[in-house]
């Protein structure tokens, strides 16, 4: 009778959060349970350490899920981590917070640019994504997409590292305005020193202010309005295009011009054209 209710204990016993992580061949190193989340440090069998953060109890599916993708990451060629901690915040999602100690790509350490690190997840389709934001020239980038292989995640983050604008939240308004400064006062400059070496007319001067100013206020409309969610610079051939049709004939709008210009196979949108309009007419 004592053999039978000891073997009835044994498959009554309640699963716990440490058994799949020691059956995946985890040692617990450090646990503690606050509101409802329960923290472990565990290390492996090559004493590598992972931090684990579980509002839910994860099954073996997700676990060894979690520990295949930690893997892959571990292998890209040249990261370092510092650390790596995964998420279970529901059946379906699954988190991991990778802060890399050196990450070096195209001879150099884009760790500089990651203060948070990077965040990928798996969704309820188990397509690991990922999303996190970079920093650079005072722009605040949001990297976010379906991670296909390391070679093009790798170049998602060149080329934000090389066109930050391109990958600028719409209400990062200050780097836009430092970049549309920048260029205004690049922009005196060479006015200025055509004026000394040609000796420009002054009423070339007053319409070259003119046009400088018109820039300055379209400056502040766009970033009054919100108009800045643009994700590339607009050609300067089509920037030509548009102000040569406004010009013939001024009472034109951006769909008319829009329609003008698609016509001719010229690919931009409606308010890329109001956005020139703004700067070059102050067509508001």
């Amino acid at each position: 009778m004592k053999i039978l209710i000891f073997c009835i204990g044994i498959f009554l016993a309640p699963f716990t959060v440490f058994d799949g992580w020691e059956d995946a061949g985890f040692t617990i190193i450090n646990s503690y349970e606050t509101n409802g989340k329960t923290t472990l440090t565990l290390s492996d069998q090559d004493s590598s350490i992972l931090r684990v953060h579980q509002t839910i109890e994860p099954d073996m599916d997700n676990i060894r899920l979690a520990l295949d993708t930690r893997d892959i990451i571990q292998e890209w060629e040249n990261l370092k981590i510092r650390e790596f901690t995964v998420y279970f915040i529901e059946d379906s999602l699954i988190q991991y917070q990778v802060i890399p100690e050196s990450f070096l790509y195209d001879n150099q350490d884009v760790t500089q640019y990651m203060p948070a690190g990077m965040l990928f997840f798996h969704d309820e389709e188990k397509i690991l994504k990922y999303s996190f934001r970079m920093i650079k020239d005072n722009a605040s980038m949001k990297l976010e997409g379906r991670f296909i292989n390391f070679s093009e995640f790798c170049l998602q983050i060149d080329y934000a590292i090389r066109h930050p604008l391109a990958y600028a939240d719409k209400t990062n308004y200050l780097a836009r305005l430092d970049k549309l400064d920048y260029e205004i006062q690049m922009l005196r400059l060479e006015f200025y020193a055509l004026q000394d070496k040609y000796g420009l007319f002054q009423d070339t001067y007053v319409l070259q202010q003119q046009r400088i100013d018109m820039l300055q206020r379209a400056v502040l409309y766009w970033a009054n309005s919100q108009a800045m969610d643009m994700p590339s610079p607009i050609d300067p051939s089509i920037i030509c295009r548009i102000e040569t049709l406004k010009k013939e004939e001024p009472a034109a709008n951006a769909s008319d011009i829009h329609q003008s210009l698609r016509a001719n196979g010229i690919s931009i949108s409606v308010s890329e054209i109001q956005l020139v309009l703004d700067a070059l007419f102050n067509d508001f």
